[in-house]
């Protein structure tokens, strides 16, 4: 980012000035792109240097398409049409965020997230008729999560068992780290596997970390992070992935 101090005189028209900092930095964006694309770019590499993110609603939709299923979800801005979707999903909803706030507060050496949250009536009647555009899905009735991380084809998949905790039950970021959830190495359908892999082709990546949750009656994927850690479920699952990752680097 260019810093504002970098001017040598200051603008008067604060528009004006917003606008040559935006253009600014997409020029720089775009010449570290090109650099990373061209100059420095391995032959094998782990991910994609210039995708460190993805479209979920694009990546949803994919998914779809390929025959895995997803949850109920609605992007709105509106307070009836939330409220309709809340009783289509039977009162069961959760807010979804894209993007993962984190502060780091060093006064006390903590740290602030932004989690997945259940949704109830009476926060949404507080609402105004509109507020600012937010997506929303349907809670599911899991009977566990499983991370899957992907490698060039090959899947390593982890159950964990966050329902059986309160504190872990919607979202199993919010960890109990004096009673950790139970996780176990898994094998999802080959079906199912067959249908990431062409959904990783299609999103070009060749790694990355998905989350599904199995219900009673099947698997629903939520998302893929294309710069998941491994680390997580190989410790769990003894897939020596440190190893996996290495031989394929250097292949």
């Amino acid at each position: 980012m260019i810093p504002e101090s970098l001017f040598s005189e200051k603008n008067n028209n604060s528009n004006l000035e917003s606008r040559l900092i935006q253009s600014g930095n997409r020029e720089l964006e775009n010449i570290n792109s090109y650099d990373i694309t061209y100059k420095y770019k391995a032959e094998t590499a782990l991910g994609d240097s210039l995708k460190y993110d993805v479209n979920k609603f694009e990546v949803l939709r994919i998914a779809k398409e390929l025959g895995i299923e997803i949850p109920k979800s609605i992007l709105t801005n509106s307070k009836s049409k939330l409220i309709n979707f809340f009783y289509k999903c039977n009162g069961e909803v959760i807010s979804k965020m894209h993007d993962m706030l984190l502060c780091d507060i060093k006064e006390t050496y903590s740290t602030y997230a932004t989690y997945t949250e259940k949704i109830e009536i009476n926060f949404i009647n507080e609402l105004p008729d509109h507020f600012f555009v937010a997506h929303f899905q349907e809670k599911l009735e899991k009977i566990y999560e499983v991370r899957t991380f992907y490698l060039d084809g090959e899947l390593f998949s982890m159950a964990m068992f966050s329902q059986k905790d309160e504190r872990t039950s919607i979202d199993f970021r919010r960890y109990n780290r004096e009673n950790m959830n139970r996780r176990v190495p898994y094998k999802l359908p080959s079906v199912l596997e067959n249908r990431i892999r062409l959904l990783m082709q299609k999103i070009g990546l060749n790694s990355g970390s998905l989350d599904i949750v199995k219900t009673k009656d099947s698997y629903v994927f939520l998302e893929v992070n294309p710069i998941g850690q491994f680390g997580f479920v190989s410790n769990a699952c003894n897939y020596k992935l440190h190893k996996k990752i290495a031989e394929y680097l250097t292949q």
